[in-house]
């Protein structure tokens, strides 16, 4: 092993170009992908910051470079929201051969309202990543060593095992819960790729991430219903047609179904990655 650690510099700048080259192509086309991957990159370099906070290793330089992009994440969210809930009402209209057309055309007319306010926003961003905004993330010299963040990336996940696991003991979890634990297992997601570059490169390894990943998509799916019902919510409030308004009651029932039921897995599922985490070395 090098002297120098590699890992956490290597993840950093990939994400740092991820972030770059996504953001710039969801100004230029609004493209669906384009958003949901610069908004995965920055979310990997908040979790790099918080990882060097709660390890004792933090960068200030880091700290400071990542303000002020949290507007356009939560922009790019909303975008992003509402493309999925019109493939999900697409979807909802094929199971429950019922056309749900002025839902659509509401979707279509929000879009361009929140695209509005992220290209105001864009222009900032735009202009600090002009002016070279992480020239001295590129250029820094880490200075960690080999074992010195491979024991920290080990803390750091064994410590986010266990606060999602004190979470799912609860018998009835709410929609704050679920979203916590849905953050935290992405957190430990993020440090776990950083470090699979280095020595956890076994086809086990390899299947864990996997798996980590599949309890990421039940509480993805969970968290596009539970967004989709408030917005469908906020629709049938602005109606006036109460015939219109029963029609849809069939969509908010299924909603509300599939998300009780979509989250059932989820604690047996985690309680076999939590055992398994627990015992990486």
């Amino acid at each position: 092993m090098s002297k120098k650690d590699q890992s956490f510099r290597l993840y950093l700048l990939e994400n740092l170009t991820k972030f770059e080259e996504n953001y710039r192509n969801a100004v230029i086309s609004l493209d669906e992908d384009a958003i949901h991957d610069y908004r995965v990159a920055l979310k990997k370099l908040r979790t790099l910051n918080l990882f060097l906070k709660e390890s004792g290793l933090e960068r200030t330089w880091l700290k400071s470079s990542l303000k002020g992009f949290k507007k356009i994440f939560k922009i790019g969210g909303a975008i992003r929201d509402f493309q999925v809930f019109k493939n999900l009402t697409r979807e909802y209209e094929i199971k429950l051969s019922t056309r749900y057309t002025t839902f659509l055309d509401y979707l279509d007319v929000q879009i361009p309202l929140v695209w509005e306010l992220f290209i105001e926003n864009s222009a900032k961003i735009l202009s600090r990543l002009e002016k070279g905004e992480w020239k001295n993330i590129v250029g820094a010299d880490f200075g960690y060593k080999d074992n010195q963040v491979h024991l920290a990336a080990l803390k750091f996940i064994w410590d986010k095992m266990d606060a999602a696991n004190e979470i799912l003991k609860e018998e009835n979890l709410d929609d704050y819960q679920l979203h916590q634990i849905r953050k935290i297992l992405k957190q430990i997601r993020f440090i776990y790729e950083m470090r699979m570059a280095e020595e956890w490169k076994k086809p086990e390894h390899q299947l864990h991430l996997e798996l980590l990943k599949k309890l990421e998509t039940i509480l993805g799916i969970w968290h596009d219903k539970v967004t989709m019902l408030l917005s469908l919510k906020n629709f049938l409030d602005q109606l006036s047609d109460q015939k219109e308004k029963s029609m849809y009651n069939s969509l908010e029932k299924k909603l509300i179904k599939e998300i009780k039921e979509g989250v059932i897995p989820l604690k047996p599922e985690f309680k076999k990655e939590y055992k398994w985490f627990k015992k990486l070395t």
